[in-house]
């Protein structure tokens, strides 16, 4: 028989997280951390800082009667969970968007909310803080921004959409002459959804409601290019690709690829190239990849032609946010139980 196992071998057992259950699989997926967050809440969304440092969690209440917003967070590579109570405002909890600045600065984080002040008034502000200090730095309130936010590269600009017209995106400088209002990108005719820089930071990708994709100056605001999507969704997902050749999105079952080069679109329905069902969690940092979630687990696809790559299988609670490392070789994926996990991806 040769060096076959005898009976009564013990089979060895796989890798965390990892399924290679086919010929078709071309990646492998090991689970290595787990954070725990609150087990009533669900993770809502993931936000990573540019080098991967800090990891933040904004966190909803299962319960319908209930959408009470939360926030936690960790320092990543030390797995030690920053403790909240230490700031001296409640904009990290009740927050309306995110952004971390980019590196060598990347423990700066920006958090747009809202209140109502004793007067009932409604007010809103942005407060920026330092988490390797864990203080304040500064609390801007003449500016009025909400989520989706995003920082440029170089660090100079922080976009977001307006907080009283959804439909428009304003800019401000973060120069040593303080933070001011820059200018207002005014091209969609219905709410934004997601704004992004181009590597270069001179260019400002968004993404409407109005089912447009537009590529706007930084510098000026006006329109640089622009694509109309045919489809019945919403906006769900865009990345610009860090090499900024293109824009992947996806529109909740349909895949709309941009070329920022040429000017075409490469466009697909999952369902027309998956074997199995997926519901779209996030995208990789250089466009490629797409993370589905599937009714026993996630996956991972080509985001170009949808070939399905890897898969992990057998969880009990179903994914509902994640994110990949800057490098592109971790995920972060936050589950409706409340934790949130972290796998090493092999190509």
């Amino acid at each position: 028989m040769g060096e076959s196992a005898h009976k009564g071998d013990i089979p060895k057992e796989d890798p965390p997280g990892y399924y290679d259950g086919d010929h078709k699989t071309m990646m492998r997926i090991v689970k290595r951390h787990q954070f725990l967050a609150q087990s009533g809440s669900e993770v809502a969304s993931i936000v990573l800082s540019p080098q991967g440092t800090y990891l933040v969690v904004h966190l909803v209440s299962r319960l319908e009667q209930s959408r009470t917003v939360a926030s936690m967070m960790w320092h990543v590579p030390s797995a030690k969970e920053i403790n909240f109570k230490t700031f001296t405002t409640y904009s990290v909890w009740v927050n309306r968007g995110m952004v971390f600045a980019p590196a060598p600065d990347e423990s700066a984080m920006l958090c747009s909310w809202s209140f109502t002040d004793m007067e009932n008034v409604s007010q809103s502000r942005l407060d920026l803080y330092d988490l390797a200090t864990r203080k304040r730095r500064t609390s801007i309130a003449k500016l009025s921004m909400t989520r989706p936010l995003a920082w440029s590269p170089d660090g100079a600009m922080v976009a977001g959409r307006r907080d009283s017209d959804s439909s428009k995106v304003i800019t401000t400088s973060t120069g040593p002459t303080g933070w001011t209002l820059k200018g207002v990108i005014p091209g969609h005719m219905a709410a934004v959804t997601h704004v992004a820089f181009t590597p270069d930071s001179g260019g400002i990708v968004t993404m409407a409601k109005d089912g447009w994709i537009r590529l706007s100056s930084a510098a000026t605001g006006r329109t640089a290019g622009k694509v109309r999507i045919q489809t019945r969704y919403d906006p769900t997902l865009m990345v610009v690709a860090a090499d900024g050749k293109s824009v992947s999105t996806v529109w909740g079952r349909d895949v709309r690829i941009w070329s920022l080069e040429t000017g075409g679109i490469q466009a697909y329905d999952l369902d027309d190239v998956r074997d199995s069902e997926g519901w779209p969690i996030c995208i990789s940092p250089d466009g490629k990849l797409l993370v589905c979630r599937t009714e026993g687990g996630f996956d991972i696809s080509s985001i170009a032609t949808g070939t399905f790559l890897a898969e992990v299988r057998g969880e009990s609670s179903f994914y509902t946010s994640g994110v990949f490392t800057p490098d592109g070789c971790g995920l972060f994926l936050g589950k409706w139980s409340g934790v949130v996990e972290l796998f090493n991806v092999f190509t």
